[in-house]
């Protein structure tokens, strides 16, 4: 058996509306309460009381927010040149989650579903055609039912280490993400487990890089709410129980609303 590696636990606490308020990642202490010794990364929220980010801490770099009466973003870090809404509520304008520094337009469809994201050419002036057109991040397709089924990012756009561009989504009628797949392969890339217990609370996840057989898999305990309480991930095919979670829980300081 594998070693599970340290500094990989993570413990979530939340307040008594369920709101998550933080997290803490280290080596997890089961010996009486759960606790987190040797923490490597934390982060942190400040809600007002209709549940909006006041202050985001991540690991010590801090972003604030503003909102208006009815709970749109309106400055970030007190700045608003790249927050934006439309009439209907709708985030059009927003920092990209890969550099705060650059600025993403939405676009969204009658029923409020956004279908794409595109990357500003500098102007701050959502161009989507024209000599100086701004740049196609994503697209996305929804069903009838109104679940997105397709998102396309364009290469330049892929996270790291993600060959794929095209990933399609498969629920069943409860509305429950089931599995996706990637390229039109007819392998799974992710299949996901879900709790009777509560619509939303996930058991376990199988995840595959490749789409050619599961290498990875993520235990979710949850608490009697249904929120997140410990994560332990682990190889399914080596046996390990390594206690892992390498994505932070929420978006990174800049972002706001969207991210590929």
């Amino acid at each position: 058996m594998t070693t599970p590696p340290s500094g990989l636990d993570e413990l979530y606490c939340y307040d008594e509306l369920d709101r998550l308020l933080g997290m803490q990642r280290g080596d997890l202490d089961l010996t009486a309460a759960p606790a987190i010794e040797d923490q490597t990364y934390a982060q942190g929220w400040t809600l007002d009381q209709l549940g909006n980010w006041t202050l985001f801490d991540d690991n010590g770099d801090e972003q604030s927010r503003d909102h208006n009466a009815v709970n749109e973003i309106t400055a970030i870090d007190e700045s608003d040149a790249q927050v934006a809404h439309d009439a209907a509520g709708n985030m059009i304008r927003m920092p990209s989650a890969l550099d705060p520094a650059d600025t993403h337009h939405a676009v969204y469809d009658a029923w409020n579903r956004m279908t794409s994201v595109w990357l500003d050419d500098g102007d701050g002036t959502f161009e989507p055609t024209g000599e100086n057109a701004d740049t196609l991040v994503a697209s996305y397709e929804y069903d009838g039912q109104r679940r997105r089924i397709v998102s396309q990012v364009a290469q330049p756009f892929l996270p790291a280490g993600q060959p794929h561009d095209l990933t399609d989504f498969y629920f069943n009628e409860s509305w429950q993400a089931l599995e996706t797949r990637v390229n039109g392969s007819v392998n799974p890339q992710t299949q996901y487990v879900m709790d009777l217990r509560y619509i939303d609370s996930l058991v376990v996840r199988f995840h595959d890089a490749n789409a050619g057989s599961f290498g990875d898999m993520i235990l979710n305990s949850s608490g009697c709410g249904g929120q997140a309480r410990l994560l332990a991930s682990g190889g399914r095919t080596h046996g390990q129980d390594v206690r892992a979670a390498e994505a932070p829980p929420a978006r990174q300081p800049g972002s706001s609303a969207w991210i590929p």
